[in-house]
């Protein structure tokens, strides 16, 4: 836990410095609900097979908040050596045309307020219909997401899933990289939303 306490400090000074930098809102980020992932580095001489892994950092993705609620597509990524040295920092994703005051984040064009009518247990119900059976490490949360093949456009939140599929043939098994997909809130009839593609040797589609 040492090296989880030295990185953690290393990225919050890193965060204080953009604040103050201001380059990012106080209001943006928060380090306490970051995604923590450690950075593994093979060791060992260069002729073995397999190499054991040796752990080397620690990884903070921070996805930005509106009003608290994350926005999928604009995230700061910190990576902290475990001395605790800063490796790099990393800060992209769209901008949001926003205006802050006591009473939270509004966007600059008014607009339709997003009326909730979908509950989770229908979109818990439909997911689990058309995406792969096998899943693993599956989260699932309400976030803003805005389609990667647009440029701008009006963002609204959704029911956002994560996971990886296993996938097996006989004796072999293989693990497609992450896949994400977001529900509408608003209208169940709505197609879901992919956020990456398939990989190549994986099966099933969940845009169906």
């Amino acid at each position: 836990m040492i090296v989880s306490t030295v990185g953690k400090a290393a990225a919050a000074k890193i965060l204080d410095g953009l604040v103050s930098g201001g380059v990012v809102d106080a209001t943006d980020f928060n380090l306490d609900t970051a995604r923590v992932s450690p950075k593994l580095a093979a060791t060992g001489r260069s002729d073995q097979a397999l190499p054991p892994l040796e752990l080397v950092g620690r990884q903070f993705v921070l996805l930005r908040l509106v009003n608290g609620i994350p926005f999928y597509n604009t995230r700061l990524t910190i990576t902290v050596r475990r001395d605790g040295r800063v490796e790099s920092v990393f800060l992209f994703g769209p901008s949001l045309l926003s205006v802050k005051t006591s009473e939270g984040e509004s966007p600059t064009t008014p607009g339709p307020a997003l009326h909730r009518a979908v509950s989770d247990e229908v979109i818990a119900a439909r997911h689990a219909k058309i995406s792969p059976p096998d899943r693993m490490h599956e989260t699932t949360a309400i976030m803003y997401f805005m389609p990667l093949d647009q440029q701008k456009g009006v963002v609204e939140p959704l029911r956002i899933y994560t996971y990886a599929a296993r996938h097996t043939d006989g004796a072999s098994t293989s693990i497609a990289r992450r896949q994400t997909v977001g529900y509408s809130l608003r209208e169940a009839s709505e197609p879901p939303v992919l956020a990456t593609e398939e990989a190549p040797n994986a099966t099933g589609d969940v845009r169906q």
